[in-house]
């Protein structure tokens, strides 16, 4: 699980820094929003929810990291509640919606088996 999450920060990390560099700032953050979707289908489909609860730490993290850095990333401006709860909300429905079809799928596959 540790090197999971430790590849999780890394990719989220390089894409918010990659993304900032090419000034598409919101485009990376987008891309993040799909990887946290793509994620919890597969792990949802799997069984493995610590995984899921780590990367929600991890994600607490990645936003505050972004919210009070003021020369490394400059997603968030201080005071800017507004695109801060704009980021937090497109990550928890994203992965939301991961987790849902993840279990329909996994639902859906256990009823072909049969």
């Amino acid at each position: 699980m540790l090197l999971f999450l430790w590849a999780y920060t890394t990719i989220i990390f390089a894409i918010a820094y990659l993304f900032q560099v090419l000034n598409l700032t919101l485009i990376g953050l987008e891309v993040v929003t799909i990887l946290i979707l793509f994620i919890s289908f597969w792990e949802s489909t799997k069984g493995r929810h610590w995984r899921i609860i780590g990367m929600n730490i991890i994600n607490i993290i990645f936003i505050s990291i972004l919210y009070f850095s003021q020369h490394t990333f400059t997603y968030i401006q201080h005071h800017d509640v507004e695109k801060m709860l704009v980021i937090v909300v497109s990550f928890v429905l994203s992965q939301l919606l991961g987790i849902f079809w993840g279990r329909q799928f996994y639902k859906h596959q256990e009823k072909s088996k049969k």
